[in-house]
């Protein structure tokens, strides 16, 4: 059984649960249970109910299943599958997102001086004079 899978089938059996109890009941580091949590709230499987103050001014979050948690857990092979035009949407932006973050690597170079020779690899020969000897 799944990490997320343990931890939602404990928050049926424990309304209400904090990352750091969690970590103890299910013997694993909190920290990474608090990753898992976090993906899990994303995913609208788990709910943030409530903040205690915890430590050093901190507060802890309270996480409680949600009925979409119940249904995953009731039939965990069960995900929603993207369709293909959700697909070619996501390629999409990432390609955009990609495109963004080159010109934007592009212009810091040049910003710092670097020519557009070393830029875009002109200048670099496949073997140095040193090792063609």
């Amino acid at each position: 059984m799944t990490l997320r899978l343990r931890i939602l089938a404990e928050l049926t059996t424990r309304p209400r649960a904090t990352a750091t109890e969690l970590g103890e009941l299910l013997t694993t580091p909190s920290s990474t249970v608090s990753t898992q949590l976090s993906n899990l709230c994303q995913q609208g499987e788990i709910e943030v109910v409530d903040a205690i103050a915890g430590a050093f001014g901190r507060t802890k979050k309270v996480y409680a299943i949600t009925a979409v948690g119940r249904e995953f857990l009731a039939n965990p092979k069960k995900r929603p599958r993207r369709t293909e035009p959700e697909k070619v949407g996501l390629l999409a932006e990432t390609r955009a997102l990609y495109q963004r973050s080159r010109i934007e690597h592009i212009e810091r170079q040049r910003r710092a001086g670097i020519p557009d020779a070393l830029i875009f690899g002109d200048l670099i020969e496949p073997f140095s004079t040193a090792v063609r000897g």
